[in-house]
């Protein structure tokens, strides 16, 4: 993460301390580490799926080199090594119980910097985990970077706890928002 991102995260137990939270740092077991490239494996063997005839008809008509070389990447794919990202994923996903034990929500980064300019729409690295593990997510503005432009903490759960998560981004954006 960017250094703006790092300070946000070094601040925030006691900026949210100040308004009577009780944050504890979660360490996510080591088997979540590995969810956001199995997420990116994922997706693009999903996409060049959906996208299949039109790849196929029409490859040298789609614009940008970007998703041209992904549709190629996804089609190319060995449906064994995607079903074992989907494999690893579920693991992950049963074991969310016990990396929410006791907990309404975890706070995690939203990107790994400030917002980009208008021109992009920022790296989604971040947010892959969450994708992946199917579970409510919400960024909350949470400070601003260099460039002015705002910082987010990303509010997230459990898979079928979207109440709890809106009511826990709500409050946390309460506790956020300047004096």
């Amino acid at each position: 993460a960017a250094p703006e991102t790092q300070a946000l995260f070094e601040a925030l137990p006691r900026r949210l301390e100040a308004t009577g939270a009780r944050p504890r740092a979660v360490e996510l077991p080591d088997d979540f580490r590995g969810i956001a490239d199995d997420q990116g494996t994922i997706w693009t063997y999903e996409i060049a799926r959906c996208l299949a005839d039109e790849h196929g008809r029409h490859r040298d008509r789609i614009r940008g080199v970007p998703l041209r070389q992904m549709l190629d990447a996804g089609a190319a794919m060995d449906v064994a090594e995607v079903d074992e990202a989907r494999a690893r994923v579920a693991a992950c996903r049963a074991g969310l119980p016990d990396a929410f034990h006791g907990l309404d929500a975890l706070l995690v980064p939203a990107a790994p910097g400030e917002a980009p300019a208008l021109a992009a729409t920022g790296d989604p690295i971040l947010n892959r985990v969450w994708s992946a593990l199917g579970g409510p997510a919400v960024a909350v503005p949470a400070g601003w970077g260099p460039s002015g432009l705002p910082l987010a903490v990303q509010v997230v759960g459990r898979p079928g706890d979207d109440a709890r998560v809106l009511a826990a981004a709500a409050w946390v954006a309460s506790a956020l928002r300047p004096a």
